[in-house]
């Protein structure tokens, strides 16, 4: 499963893109240190495959937030 602004964003909610939080919580911690961690406890080989696959996404996901952040940051300075 992949993020991207087409599915994920304004595109696919007018008016409403995605929200990182959900009551007050980020979803990609949650993802981490809650979901991720009970799925790997089960050990079973898909189970772990399922579990790393997850995680390996969500720090992809995370990285591409960074960079579109530091890119703003970047133009915000260039302009002022």
């Amino acid at each position: 499963i992949r993020w991207s602004p087409t599915t994920h964003g304004a595109a696919s909610a007018p008016g409403k893109g995605w929200e990182p939080k959900i009551m007050g919580q980020d979803k990609r911690q949650i993802l981490r240190y809650d979901v991720l961690r009970e799925v790997s406890r089960v050990r079973s080989p898909s189970m772990q495959s399922l579990a790393t696959q997850s995680l390996e996404a969500l720090k992809e996901a995370e990285a591409t937030v960074a960079a579109a952040a530091a890119e703003a940051a970047a133009q915000a300075a260039a302009a002022a």
